[in-house]
Formats: structure tokens, sequence, C-alpha cells
């Protein structure tokens, strides 16, 4: 894509890929920033640098981090698994992994930078197990929190929720924190149902009633060029004095419930 603007600076961005990830990706890349795309599979589109990694792995983490410029201007965490790939598969992924990357990545980040964290509609019930996650945001390190799990186990049905929840949360705990001493802002995208590779996966954890009573809702899924212009609006500075939201993309379907 040509770039659109005169945008300059480094974006990393996970689970680039595929889904959300590459439509995120491709939409910074036309407003003019250099992408650094991390995935254990090389994007289909060309990249300024891309970085293979296992985001449930923190050695492979520091391995790629290693290898990023010194200085980065975004971090989209978009990387992510459905709950049928395990539990502490899921929970290492979707929590633990971009929480030790994003740590690691916080001190190349320059004044200005923005992080975004793709969470779901799937874990609004957060204010519910605040305490809880609170708790596991609040551990050391990658191997203090994966033993905390082993005294808080969370069940295969719930894991996703459990995980995007645990997102919501530690985003909520360290925004405020990072924008003033960082000028850095965090915040977390929460889609509904999106039509990409993982759908069925989601059908099968969630369950296939509940995700296409979701879609009707909606009126039809999501599609990943419906989350990511909200991902590269939070990491463009026309969102400066945003920081610590979690904003919804979810076709009404929260509303819609409540009615």
């Amino acid at each position: 894509m040509a770039a659109t603007s005169d945008l300059q600076g480094t974006v990393v961005v996970t689970g680039a890929a595929s889904g959300i990830g590459a439509a995120s990706a491709q939409r910074l890349q036309a407003d003019g920033w250099q992408i650094v795309a991390v995935d254990l599979n090389e994007p289909s589109y060309p990249v300024a640098q891309f970085i293979r990694a296992d985001m449930g792995d923190p050695d492979s983490i520091d391995a790629a981090v290693a290898q990023m410029p010194q200085q980065l201007h975004g971090l989209c965490n978009i990387a992510g698994l459905p709950g049928n790939r395990g539990m502490e598969r899921t929970l290492r992924v979707n929590f633990l992994g971009l929480r030790h990357l994003t740590q690691r990545v916080l001190p190349r980040l320059q004044p200005d930078s923005a992080i975004v964290n793709l969470a779901s509609v799937a874990g609004n019930q957060w204010s519910d197990r605040w305490d809880l996650h609170k708790a596991w945001a609040q551990t050391a390190d990658f191997a203090q929190g994966l033993a905390w799990l082993k005294d808080h186990p969370v069940s295969e049905e719930t894991v996703y929720n459990y995980s995007k929840e645990a997102v919501i949360v530690w985003t909520l705990l360290n925004a405020g924190d990072w924008h003033r001493q960082h000028g850095v802002r965090m915040n977390c995208v929460s889609p509904g149902p999106v039509d990409t590779p993982i759908l069925e996966d989601f059908r099968n954890t969630l369950g296939r009633e509940r995700v296409a009573r979701g879609i009707e809702l909606m009126g039809r899924p999501g599609r990943p060029d419906d989350i990511a212009p909200v991902v590269r609006f939070l990491c463009h500075p026309d969102s400066r004095w945003i920081a610590g939201e979690n904003i919804r993309v979810d076709g009404s379907l929260t509303a819609s419930r409540m009615t």
C-alpha cells in the first residue's frame, strides 16, 4: 500500500500474518509507519522487518525484542488464541506473553508512543473478577504468573474470556502511570465476533449458539477491516489524550444485549 500521510516511526504488530493483525499492520503501513511484524508465520505482504516469535515463550519474546530497533513508536498486541489450544497455552499467549513483550518494549517506546492491546467483548465481565485479575497482573514476571495460575486454576470453558478480562484489567492498572511517567498511552480494543481464520474455533469454544446469536444481533460478523481503523486511530497522534480506555468495536452487540 502506498503511504497516504507523512507519519514517521516504527510500530511493532504481533499477530501480523493474518486477521486483525494483518489488517491493522497494513492500515498503519498505509499511513507511513514502518512495521515490525512479529508472528510465527511470515506475512504475505511486505513489511520493514519480520521477526518470527512464539508469544507463549518468554525466551522467544526476549530474542525477538533483541532484534527490534532501539527506538519504537508503537506496539499493537494483536496475537491471540481461542480457548481450544489448551488452558495454559491460551493464557501464556493471550496475557502473560502480551505482558512480557510490553514490559520489554516499554523502554524503547518514545514519548507520545501508543500501545494497543486487543481484548474482546468476551472480557466484558472483567469487573466481576477485578481483585483476582489485579493479583495476577501484579505478579512479578512470566514465571511467577504461571506459578500463580497453579494456585488459581482456570477452566477450559472460561479460559478465553478470562484471558481477555486479564488484558483489560492489566491495561487499566498500568495506563495511568505509564502515561504520566513515560508519555506512552495504552488502550484496549474489544471486538465482537470477527470473521477471521479462527472464527470457527470461537464457535467451538464459546458455543455455536452463543456466537450465532451475537452475529445475529450485529447483523453480520465483524471484519478485520472494521477493527483495524480503531487500532490505527489509537496509534495516531490524534488520539493523544486517550489512555486507559477499553473501546468496544462490536457493531452494537453489547448494547443490543442490554435491551
